[in-house]
């Protein structure tokens, strides 16, 4: 009974897996669709038109080819020659990579299966996993952005910062404002102290004058003392 339930839960396992990468592989996008536009020859700015039919190199020169989906393979002539790949998407749809040879369904399925585990993991962990590790001989790698649209985004991040950032004339400001305040209390502390002193000065004025007339009473009084001593 127990080898029953871990054959199943197996069986069970293994189906999902098989059913996920068959989705992933062949039902989740439309190759036939997604492979038109405007791509670039990766890490530059050289565009190629891919039509429903036709690799269109420059405005002259383009020629003819022909997906198979199921396969995930590729043919094209050129004049009198004939040529045959496999090719493959990055999860994301933004990198295409193509490579010449002869290759069969089985073949291109084994790829996939070494490598769809990989792109799922680097996509869990938020990045993309390249359709191919790089350029070479026969193979061809094309993104959908050109290598300057990289940097006018980083440009546009940066002006975007700037933006949200305190301007320096904001910051002046309210460096002008602080120094206002500041003058404006030295401004009163300054009136303050000269009201004070005049009041000071005021009050040692009067006692001068109260002090004056005090002593000029003395003196009368002494004179009259005098005259009377005279008479005697």
């Amino acid at each position: 009974m127990a080898l029953t339930v871990v054959l199943l839960a197996m069986v069970l396992v293994v189906g999902l897996l098989v059913g996920g990468f068959s989705y992933v592989r062949w039902f989740a996008h439309d190759d036939a669709a997604d492979i038109q536009g405007t791509w670039y020859l990766a890490g530059t700015d050289t565009p190629i038109e891919i039509t429903a039919d036709r690799i269109c190199l420059t405005d002259d020169v383009s020629y003819p080819y022909t997906l198979n989906t199921g396969d995930k393979t590729i043919a094209f002539s050129f004049s009198n020659l004939a040529g045959t790949g496999w090719y493959r998407f990055s999860l994301d749809r933004g990198q295409l990579a193509i490579e010449d040879g002869a290759f069969s369904g089985g073949d291109t399925l084994g790829r996939d299966i070494a490598w769809l585990p990989q792109a799922l993991i680097a996509q869990l962990q938020g990045s993309s996993l390249a359709p191919a590790e790089s350029a070479g001989k026969g193979l061809t790698l094309l993104s959908r952005t050109p290598s300057s649209g990289k940097a006018v985004a980083s440009q546009e991040n940066s002006a975007a910062n700037d933006e949200t950032s305190p301007s320096q004339s904001d910051a002046d400001a309210d460096k002008s404002a602080s120094e206002a305040d500041e003058e404006q209390g030295d401004n009163g502390d300054g009136a303050f102290d000269e009201a004070a002193a005049d009041k000071g000065d005021g009050a040692d004025e009067s006692t001068s004058d109260g002090s004056s007339e005090a002593s000029s009473g003395e003196e009368s009084a002494d004179k009259d003392d005098a005259a009377e001593d005279a008479s005697l």
